[in-house]
């Protein structure tokens, strides 16, 4: 939209440079972790659990994430973390997956840990086949990761520059911000685990040195793929791209779908919500068009504005 900007100089439907601004993701940190014997103990608690339905048995990981009284007292944004567990070179399962597949660069080294791990291999088929949990692994690390809600910031924001690509298209420069309260969250969420892992006689986790460090240290994020806000919804011209149709303001018949038109960019995967609105948007595209084929068939020989297309 910024590089359309033949007709309108400063680019289609950026009258009020509010194109490629508000720019979120998901910003991702290792919040905490546990090495040793610590790892099966709270692996026992932040495994894969089974729900069945209609026949099938579906996992969810258990995670953790502030309450909203913590977040509405303090001012804190959302964010969860999830447990991650690294796998060590000699896992069963992982040993047992190679063999299956083929993969095995060493097969007697795999068998051979296929032997040691028996009782490890049964016990993970009860647990997998008959409680519906995930399966035990032979871990080298388990941490946990989070992922934040970014709060909204106009100076996040894409532009364009003066060099261009092997076609002629103007080259993008992102500017992605991580604001205080975000870090603040994060901060708050792994001192609160910390503090009620003991609390419950789990182990203590291990912290990074720019959350125990405090402002000593820079925070460590990295994002998670998941682009947002820059064509954002809203009925205010001056702070939002397309309505609540999705359609850009002032050019009728002009729509966007997708992630970029998230009116904020919460803190979960944003694919299910994406699809929901694209879904959203093709019903009242649909109804769009019957409306006017329908003025259409009540007045032949005027001609169809309904789709317009860039």
């Amino acid at each position: 939209m910024l590089a359309s900007s033949s007709t309108l100089p400063a680019g289609i439907g950026n009258g009020h440079d509010v194109v490629g601004r508000y720019l979120c993701d998901h910003p991702r940190a290792s919040l905490c972790r546990f090495k040793g014997c610590d790892i099966d103990a709270i692996a026992r608690h932040f495994n894969f659990y089974g729900l069945s339905h209609d026949g099938r048995t579906h996992f969810y990981l258990r995670g953790l994430s502030l309450s909203p009284d913590v977040q509405a007292r303090e001012g804190l944004t959302n964010c969860a973390a999830y447990p991650v567990q690294i796998h060590a070179e000699d896992d069963p399962w992982a040993a047992l997956k190679r063999l299956a597949k083929g993969a095995s660069k060493t097969v007697t080294g795999d068998l051979a840990t296929l032997a040691r791990s028996a009782d490890m291999i049964t016990s993970g088929l009860y647990e997998r086949l008959v409680r519906k949990r995930g399966l035990p692994h032979r871990s080298t690390e388990l941490r946990f990761d989070v992922m934040v809600e970014q709060q909204l910031d106009p100076e996040s924001r894409i532009t364009l520059t003066q060099q261009r690509d092997q076609f002629g298209q103007p080259l993008p420069c992102i500017n992605w911000k991580i604001g205080a309260r975000e870090i603040g969250s994060v901060r708050r969420l792994a001192g609160l685990i910390s503090d009620e892992f003991v609390r419950v006689y789990l182990p203590k986790p291990e912290l990074p040195n720019w959350i125990e460090a405090r402002q000593d240290a820079l925070p460590a994020f990295m994002d998670m793929a998941h682009p947002s806000c820059t064509t954002r919804m809203g009925t205010d011209p001056r702070t939002s791209v397309v309505d609540t149709d999705a359609m850009v303001h002032g050019i009728d018949g002009l729509f966007i779908a997708g992630s970029s038109v998230f009116p904020t960019p919460g803190h979960a995967n944003p694919t299910l919500m994406l699809l929901a609105l694209s879904i959203r948007l093709a019903d009242h595209l649909k109804q769009r068009h019957a409306v006017a084929q329908s003025r259409n068939a009540r007045n032949p020989g005027q001609p169809n504005l309904s789709l317009h297309h860039s």
